[in-house]
């Protein structure tokens, strides 16, 4: 197209990453871009949260623990060969 790519990837990452009570959210960049990135120069009005920084801990823990990355990939699969049992009946 114009030769762009993406070299700031967003993840929507803030309602599960802070439990859906704490404003929490995530950019995930390489690390050529995020070092452009000086301190100070970007923010928020809840960078440096304490509590919110204490529960997205938490809540990639319960992630890690639960192995609901495993899972979620799983289920994945289940549903899709159930996607493809249904278009071969039709």
């Amino acid at each position: 197209m114009h030769n762009c790519f993406n070299c700031l990837f967003t993840q929507i990452l803030g309602k599960a990453s802070g439990g859906g009570v704490i404003p929490v959210s995530a950019v995930l960049a390489d690390k050529d871009v995020m070092l452009c990135i000086q301190p100070g120069q970007h923010g928020s009005t809840f960078g440096g949260n304490p509590m919110a920084s204490a529960v997205a801990i938490g809540s990639v823990e319960v992630i890690k623990n639960e192995r609901l990355v495993e899972r979620y990939q799983m289920h994945c699969k289940i549903l899709y060969c159930q996607y493809i049992l249904i278009i071969m009946q039709t």
